[in-house]
């Protein structure tokens, strides 16, 4: 993801550090927070605490916006 780590990891500490950075910018990645925060299994969406029961409606509308609407449509495909 750091594209110059190799300039910048000058010790042990730098590694690290530069480590702990990709951690955070993937933990706040939207594809990374949309796994965590849905899933389907036999028809049932779970979002957070709430469940749908899928077969229960005849579409699902996703409306989004901002700049990461485009990345959360995607993992939501």
């Amino acid at each position: 993801m750091i594209r110059n780590e190799s300039a910048l990891a000058r010790s042990a500490r730098h590694e690290h550090a530069l480590r702990s950075i990709e951690a955070g910018i993937e933990a706040a990645h939207p594809r990374t927070v949309v796994e965590s925060a849905l899933s389907l299994t036999d028809g049932l969406l779970s979002v957070g605490d709430e469940q749908y029961r899928l077969g229960e409606f005849e579409e699902v509308l996703v409306l989004g916006g901002g700049k990461p609407a485009g990345q959360v449509a995607a993992a939501l495909e």
